[in-house]
C-alpha cells in the first residue's frame, strides 16, 4: 500500500473473524485516514466499526493486513507502542483516584516525574474546561463531567491519534450535544486525528470531515458528511442516512436518454440507468405538503391523504397514502394544525432532488 505523509492511520487488507462467528467482523479492508482529520466510522451494531477501532489501537491483531501508523508497520505492536489514546463509553476511572490522579496515571506508567505529572494534568483537565474539579473523586463528577475527564486523561500523553468507541452513548441528549461541540473545538485546537465510532448518524455527521459507513464489515461509502447525505451511493447509504422514500420506477429509452416512470408521471433519470427498473430515493424533507393556501411549488406533484401525524418538535412527520403507495414528509411544525388525518393534499417533488439507484441496490 503506498503511503503518504498526509496518512497517519492506515488499514493494508486488514481482516478479523472472531472465533465461532458465522461471518468475519471485517473483511479485507484498505483505508487511509488523513492526518489532523476528524474521522468518523459509523455503521449499526454488528458492523465491524469497533472491530476497524479495537485493530487499530492494537486491542485485536488482523488475520491478514497490516496496520500502519505514520509509515511505519505497528501490525505486531502492543497497544502502548503505538503513540494512540482510547476513550470508552464507559469512562473506565478509578474510583479511589482524584480526578486530577486520574489524568495523570498515563505519565505515572510512563515514568515522567512528579513535576510534569501535575503541571501536564493540570493543563488537560483545563483543555476540558475541568481544571476547578482536579480534587474531586469520579462519584462527585455528572457523566458528562466524568467524560471529559476521559477525554483529558487521553489528551495528556499527546497521543498522535485519538480513538473515540461511542463515548457519548451513555449521555442525555443534552449532554451529547455540549460534548459534540467540545470535541470539535478540541480537535481543531490541538490539530490530532480523531478517529470517531458511532452508531448514531448526527454526530457523524455533525463533527467529521469524513465518514466512512461500515455494514457487514464492508465499507459501503467513504466521503465527506454532505456528499454521503445529498448523493448516498446506494440504497443502503440512502435508507441508513437520514429518512427516505424509495420509490419503484419503470425505466424506459434507447441511447443516450432514459426516462423515469412513476404512475402517471413521467421525468429524466440518469443516462446510466439501465431499462426496467429502477428505484427513486427522496428525503422526506424534500417532498412538498401542499393544501389549503400552500400551494405546490415543485415541478411534479401528486394527490394523497393523510393518515397519520407524528409531531416531533421542530418538525411534524406526515404519513400520506397516495396511488404510488405510502408517503411519508416533513413539514415546519407551525402547520400541524392544518396537516391532520383524512385530509387531502397533494405532495409536490423534484426528481432532482432525489437520487436514482438500480432495482439491484
Amino acid at each position: 500500500m503506498k503511503q503518504d505523509s498526509d496518512v497517519v492511520v492506515a488499514l493494508d487488507g486488514a481482516s478479523k473473524h472472531y472465533p465461532g462467528a458465522a461471518q468475519p467482523a471485517l473483511r479485507p479492508t484498505t483505508l487511509a485516514i488523513e492526518r489532523g482529520e476528524f474521522f468518523s466510522v459509523l455503521g449499526p451494531s454488528g458492523s465491524g466499526k469497533t472491530t476497524t477501532l479495537r485493530l487499530i489501537a492494537g486491542f485485536e491483531s488482523p488475520d491478514s493486513g497490516r496496520i500502519l501508523l505514520d509509515g511505519r508497520d505497528v501490525t505486531s505492536e502492543p497497544p502502548y507502542r503505538r503513540n494512540v489514546s482510547t476513550v470508552f463509553q464507559s469512562y473506565a476511572l478509578f474510583p479511589h483516584m482524584t480526578v486530577a490522579a486520574n489524568v495523570g496515571f498515563p505519565l505515572l506508567m510512563a515514568k515522567v516525574p512528579a513535576g510534569d505529572i501535575a503541571s501536564r494534568a493540570a493543563q488537560a483537565l483545563e483543555l476540558v474546561e475541568m481544571g476547578s474539579y482536579a480534587q474531586r473523586y469520579p462519584h462527585q463528577l455528572s457523566g458528562g463531567q466524568r467524560q471529559r475527564v476521559a477525554l483529558a486523561r487521553a489528551l495528556v500523553g499527546k497521543p498522535a491519534v485519538l480513538l473515540l468507541d461511542e463515548p457519548l452513548g451513555a449521555l442525555d441528549l443534552r449532554l451529547r450535544q455540549q460534548m459534540q461541540h467540545v470535541l470539535v473545538r478540541l480537535q481543531r485546537e490541538l490539530g490530532i486525528t480523531f478517529i470517531y465510532v458511532t452508531h448514531d448518524q448526527s454526530e457523524a455527521l455533525s463533527m467529521s470531515n469524513r465518514v466512512a459507513i461500515i455494514d457487514d464489515g464492508v465499507i459501503r461509502q467513504l466521503d465527506t458528511p454532505r456528499n454521503i447525505y445529498f448523493t448516498p451511493k446506494d440504497e443502503f447509504i440512502a435508507r441508513f442516512i437520514g429518512k427516505s422514500n424509495i420509490f419503484d420506477l419503470a425505466v424506459e429509452g434507447n441511447g443516450a436518454t432514459r426516462t423515469g416512470v412513476l404512475g402517471p408521471l413521467r421525468f429524466p433519470v440518469p443516462p446510466d440507468m439501465a431499462p426496467g427498473r429502477g428505484r427513486l430515493s427522496l428525503r422526506f424533507e424534500s417532498i412538498e405538503i401542499a393544501n389549503g393556501t400552500h400551494r405546490p411549488t415543485k415541478p411534479l406533484s401528486f394527490e394523497g391523504t393523510i393518515s397519520d401525524v407524528l409531531f416531533l418538535g421542530s418538525v411534524v412527520e406526515v404519513k400520506v397514502m397516495t396511488r404510488a403507495g405510502e408517503v411519508l414528509a416533513h413539514a415546519p411544525a407551525t402547520r400541524a394544525a392544518t396537516l391532520v388525518p383524512g385530509t387531502n393534499v397533494i405532495l409536490g417533488f423534484d426528481p432532482a432532488e432525489g437520487s436514482f439507484f438500480g432495482a439491484g441496490a
